[in-house]
């Protein structure tokens, strides 16, 4: 019985339709060493990106229903209503080894 209700929770959430949202904009306001400077084979040391993501959302879109008062929201030029983050991103300091780890 546990066995069919997890399949079929599962097969609710993927059958779900998905809202969808665009990052229109990223911007990075500060970099810094990550974890102390300290190095990881084979990558080598990363770096603490972070910054603003913004991005938009179609406020007509009945996907976007679920948002709290997404129709009074003030919209852009192209009818959207934006939002923003903040965004931390890690990333290796010498990305040509990313690809090897």
């Amino acid at each position: 019985m546990n066995k069919t209700l997890i399949a079929l929770a599962a097969a609710g959430i993927f059958a779900a339709p998905l809202a969808e949202a665009r990052i229109t904009r990223i911007e990075i306001t500060k970099v810094e060493p990550a974890f102390g400077g300290q190095s990881f084979e084979p990558v080598g040391a990363y770096e603490r990106l972070l910054g603003r993501a913004h991005g938009e959302v179609n406020p007509g879109d009945l996907k976007n229903a679920i948002i709290q008062d997404i129709t009074l929201a003030p919209r852009n030029a192209r009818g959207m209503v934006e939002y923003s983050m903040d965004v931390l991103i890690l990333k290796p300091i010498d990305v040509s080894h990313w690809a090897r780890a």
